[in-house]
């Protein structure tokens, strides 16, 4: 391979490296290990990643998607089933860009009935507790995992990679994994009177009304 061509793809896996679903310790470990890597090794490695993509039998242990499904790499749980597991991506291109991973290690081509049920709960409640314009879904291939990424499109606000803060992550998913309220609740119409209201007397008011009246008679000739 070419040295250009080379440094392309030691280009292209760092930026690939940005995306992945780890903390930045890890990140950091894997960039400089890739940036300091002898084109032998370079392409030692990129070779690996071809068979780990054009595979269904890749290695599973060094993945880290399986290793969120497996609990060993805590996430952001959105929903999950027998078939894929919906997280909150901590490098999110949007707020509330949610990667979903099938359970099963390597590529498929498209979703099962029950990731497509997934998929659209999880986009309604996107859709729903942050009101984006739209919501887009699309499929990758990472470490020879295909994961497909429900990426909520906020006006004027475009779509850049970045780490997102544990509390905001924490609070979105509180956010859509709370049971939503939903009251039927008709509007009333309250029509205020605007007389105002006779009040009661008193009986000290009764009593001077009384003698006002009595005053009046014994003064009439």
């Amino acid at each position: 391979m070419a040295s250009e061509n080379l440094e392309a793809a030691r280009r292209a896996l760092l930026e690939q490296i940005d995306m992945l679903s780890m903390d930045d310790s890890q990140k950091a470990e894997i960039r400089e290990r890739v940036r300091n890597s002898s084109d032998e090794e370079l392409v030692s490695m990129l070779k690996q990643q071809n068979e780990m993509q054009n595979t269904n039998d890749g290695d599973s242990e060094s993945c880290i998607f399986c290793s969120i499904i497996s609990k060993k790499v805590p996430s952001y749980k959105i929903a999950e089933n027998d078939e894929a597991l919906a997280v909150l991506e901590i490098n999110p291109a949007s707020k509330g860009h949610t990667i979903i991973i099938p359970k099963s290690h390597g590529r498929i081509n498209e979703m099962s009935h029950s990731m497509k049920t997934m998929a659209k709960e999880v986009s309604e409640k996107l859709q729903e507790r942050l009101s984006p314009d739209r919501i887009e879904i699309s499929r990758q291939e990472m470490m020879g995992h295909t994961l497909f990424n429900i990426l909520p499109i906020h006006p004027n606000t475009p779509l850049k990679k970045v780490q997102a803060d544990q509390k905001e992550l924490a609070e979105i998913q509180k956010s859509l994994t709370s049971e939503p309220i939903k009251v039927n609740v008709k509007k009333e119409v309250i029509i205020q009177d605007t007389k105002k209201p006779k009040q009661k007397k008193t009986e000290e008011s009764k009593k001077q009304t009384k003698n006002f009246r009595e005053k009046v008679r014994s003064r009439i000739p």
